[in-house]
């Protein structure tokens, strides 16, 4: 069986995520370093990302990729077929059944799921924000280095990648 996109993507593509995350962070604390340099006193700040607003294709898609998976991997389908279409032989209610089915998971995704998943988000970035912030403040040294030491490193090891071999 092929591998699925999304891993052979995240396989493929592993060390460009990991410098852009590097980059990032850094530009993170460089923003926390200005605050800080700019006089800004610390507070506890909460993240609030909004959830986003799904058409019913990426509902779908969503919908396909993970709950829909997960029922085709367990033969959850193939049991329907079975019973609807073979022993039953009426197909029509199948198809109907699947419809239903699929429009269940795309409510149970969009109304259940998907808010949760972006709770957890901003969860999330509010404590690594907020301990970002404290380690910026307490110690902007640390801070510093935290900048400076990433990127650094990305463009020394660029550097050393793109020099030529020495032919002896």
């Amino acid at each position: 069986m092929q591998e699925p996109w999304h891993k052979k993507a995240i396989t493929e593509y592993k060390k460009e995520v990991i410098k852009a995350t590097m980059v990032a962070l850094a530009a993170a604390f460089a923003v926390g370093l200005l605050c800080f340099a700019l006089g800004r006193r610390f507070a506890l700040q909460e993240v609030h990302l909004p959830e986003p607003t799904l058409t019913l294709r990426i509902l779908s898609g969503l919908v396909f990729d993970s709950l829909g998976y997960i029922l085709y991997e367990l033969k959850f389908y193939y049991v329907l077929y079975m019973i609807f279409v073979v022993f039953l032989r009426m197909r029509e209610l199948y198809n109907a059944l699947k419809t239903v089915i699929w429009y269940g998971l795309m409510f149970v995704m969009g109304f259940y799921i998907v808010p949760w998943i972006m709770n957890v988000l901003n969860f999330i970035l509010t404590i690594l924000l907020n301990t970002g912030m404290a380690i910026v403040y307490a110690a902007p040294s640390i801070g510093v280095f935290i900048v400076v030491f990433p990127t650094a490193f990305y463009f020394l090891k660029k550097k050393t990648e793109e020099a030529p071999e020495v032919v002896s």
